[in-house]
């Protein structure tokens, strides 16, 4: 009898990079058909415009398209995006350099799978879990920095694990490079390479020399920028709820599919067989994942343990001894058909995310129709695509800080979609020098208002203090006249 051939490691590389390559593909050739080639979200687009003006003009000291300017703050994604800006424009590579990081990190991760000890079939197993997640498919779909720092752990994390001294320092500037990212991913690092040291490496003074130099840019980079700056906050302000925002099959933006969560959960069981060995292993990744609670990006990472939680889970399952073995082949089926149903609906989903053409095309008008130094007044949530598209400063954007002025703009801006005084609104109006209101219908739909004509959607028939000057299916844009001819 023939024996059946185990699948090669050339076989295991194609297989994971074509599922890559198709997963990733997916959202911008859903979106294309949708809405056109723009790009998906909010913030990709504040960090194109950021590269795009690198690329132009060089590293800005301030950004000005935001109402009075505030500094800009150092983001190395920038630095990575800006040349790949210049050769292939910014829309192309902000799609480019995200689907790059995804296939490089699926196979740097699979390494480490193998480094670490996990057999073929758990490796693949995690592996896809990990391909199907809607984590995986956000991080390498939206143009932020997740993409670049979560490569740059990945892969300084692997040359951290090797016995070389030449591969150990190479990993110490990879990861030294990725602390510059945020003082969360600087944590994550530090966790990441105690845990490999406290389960696997005797030798603690690789962990020491990093913990040292990372502490040496916490203190010397972190400290002196927070009181230059202040602390800035997440770009996505949200109010869902814990278990909604956790689930994305329950609605939740950036979470986990509740068929991994359950899978994680019997993979937790198996593996607490080895708790005398890993208990310090187990205590930090509940640690991690009880993190995002607190942050939500956090999940991007706790990402990692619930794909391996899942992979240990269905690699049981496909060992175990079954007595009927069409119902072993079922189940596991059943399985993997869940976890693709959430990578799908969730892809489908996030390719019919803001901004659409005719919003764009309201954008474009402003650009065309206004002076580089006129101010739109909009709801927060569109002042990236304002800052882009129409290249015109914004009130308010998305990129919130801890500032005095800043709260009180968010609570003046508050006031003006709200009042129905038509004195108090042209007040504040002047106060910010607005030039155009952008109003689009997802603010009458729950964004702002909860059904139209409400405040300032009313307020703009005013004809002596607004004059309506483009209108599509989803965007409005008026030109605010009354400061001009009072």
């Amino acid at each position: 009898m023939r024996k059946k051939k185990d699948i090669t490691k050339s076989q295991v590389f194609i297989s994971l990079f074509l599922l890559s390559l198709i997963i990733l593909l997916a959202p911008h050739i859903i979106r294309a058909f949708k809405h056109g080639p723009m790009l998906i979200g909010e913030e990709p687009y504040y960090h194109a415009r950021i590269s795009r003006q690198i690329s132009e003009e060089g590293i800005p000291r301030e950004d000005t398209y935001i109402y009075g300017g505030r500094p800009y703050s150092f983001n190395p994604y920038h630095f990575i995006l800006a040349p790949v800006s210049m050769i292939a424009g910014v829309i192309i590579a902000s799609k480019a350099v995200p689907f790059a990081c995804g296939i490089l990190s699926v196979l740097v991760f699979y390494f480490i799978l193998k480094n670490i000890g996990f057999d073929k079939l758990n490796r693949i197993m995690i592996t896809i879990v990990f391909l199907f997640s809607p984590v995986f498919i956000y991080t390498f779909s939206f143009s932020t920095p997740f993409c670049a720092l979560i490569l740059l752990d990945l892969l300084g994390f692997y040359l951290f694990m090797q016995k070389e001294k030449k591969l150990f320092m190479l990993s110490i500037v990879t990861l030294i490079a990725a602390s510059f990212f945020s003082v969360s991913n600087l944590i994550i690092i530090l966790i990441l390479t105690l845990a490999y040291t406290l389960a696997f490496d005797k030798k603690k003074n690789r962990f020491k020399t990093l913990a040292l130099l990372v502490g040496t840019v916490f203190f010397f980079y972190y400290v002196p920028l927070y009181f230059k700056l202040g602390f800035l906050s997440s770009f996505r302000i949200t109010t869902e709820g814990l278990l909604q925002r956790f689930v994305t099959d329950l609605g939740g933006f950036l979470g986990f599919s509740i068929f991994a969560l359950l899978l994680s959960i019997l993979g937790f069981v198996i593996a607490w067989g080895n708790k005398k060995r890993f208990y310090k292993i187990y205590l930090i990744m509940i640690a991690v994942i009880l993190y995002s609670f607190f942050y939500n990006y956090a999940v991007i990472y706790s990402n990692f343990i619930i794909s391996i939680l899942s992979g240990i889970a269905l690699s049981s399952l496909v060992k175990r001894k079954w007595s009927i073995n069409i119902i072993r082949n079922l189940s596991i089926l059943l399985l993997f058909c869940s976890l693709l149903f959430s990578a799908v609906s969730y892809t489908v989903r996030i390719s019919d995310q803001q901004p659409s053409a005719e919003l764009m095309d309201a954008l474009d008008w402003i650009k065309d129709n206004s002076d580089k130094v006129d101010i739109v007044f909009s709801h927060y949530a569109n002042g990236f695509w304002i800052e882009f598209e129409a290249e015109r400063p914004a009130v308010l954007d998305s990129l919130a800080d801890t500032s005095l002025e800043h709260k009180t703009r968010l609570e003046d801006s508050s006031k003006i979609f709200s009042s129905w005084d038509i004195e108090q609104t042209r007040s504040m109006l002047t106060k910010y020098n607005v030039s155009f209101v952008l109003i689009t219908s997802d603010m009458s739909d729950g964004l702002v208002w909860d059904q139209p004509d409400q405040g300032l959607a009313y307020l703009v028939r005013n004809s002596e203090t607004f004059k309506k000057e483009y209108n599509n299916d989803h965007a409005g844009v008026w030109r605010y006249i009354y400061n001009k001819n009072g």
